[in-house]
């Protein structure tokens, strides 16, 4: 039957209508969020398992975030290799975690070490030799050298993350020593030791 006034509609019927089609809710992703400290502006190539994975930056607190749908569950190590305003590349830093399926997986606390180079790789007795390098602004950079008393040395980094210390030859052993160093904001945030440098 036709109500009163017309309208083609039939008592009852569901009017058809241009409805957009149902999506249907994706499952939830497995995601990575990685966080540490680098130094200010430092470009960090990200590896994972061994092969290129990616690339961030860190700001001015050499503070960097990087995060990714793109890695399968399970164990997962990622390489961070970050180059400084000066062109000089830390060593890699790695962690190793295992990735959990459907939910976000967290790491901070990546604490990549101080670049370091020094001023001259062959130094006479008694000559200045230079160290420096990137970190953390404000940091502490702790060098250790090789030397048979395994000396150390601290430097501050400015607020441009740059960090030196000149050292007196006069004081070490003839023959061949090298460098390495690390850096520590406080007794619970430090890195590991960066790469060696060599002198002698």
């Amino acid at each position: 039957a036709v109500p009163p006034g017309g309208g083609g509609v039939t008592l009852g019927s569901i009017p058809s209508l241009n409805a957009p089609p149902g999506i249907i809710p994706s499952a939830i992703p497995t995601e990575v969020v990685l966080e540490g400290k680098a130094y200010p502006g430092a470009n960090i190539s990200i590896l994972l398992d061994g092969t290129a994975f990616s690339t961030t930056q860190a700001d001015s607190n050499a503070d960097f975030l990087f995060t990714s749908t793109n890695v399968p569950p399970g164990t997962a190590t990622f390489g961070f290799l970050a180059t400084d305003n000066h062109g000089v590349s830390s060593i890699t830093n790695t962690a190793t975690f295992d990735v959990a399926q459907s939910a976000v997986t967290t790491v901070n606390n990546i604490f990549i070490p101080p670049t370091i180079s020094a001023s001259a790789a062959q130094l006479a007795p008694g000559d200045l030799l230079t160290l420096s390098g990137q970190s953390v602004p404000g940091a502490s950079v702790i060098t250790q050298l090789s030397d048979s008393a395994s000396s150390t040395f601290t430097a501050q980094a400015n607020a441009g993350g740059d960090w030196a210390l000149q050292i007196d030859t006069a004081s070490l052993s003839d023959g061949y020593h090298a460098a390495k160093s690390y850096f520590e904001t406080s007794t619970t945030t430090k890195s590991g030791f960066g790469k060696s440098v060599s002198f002698y």
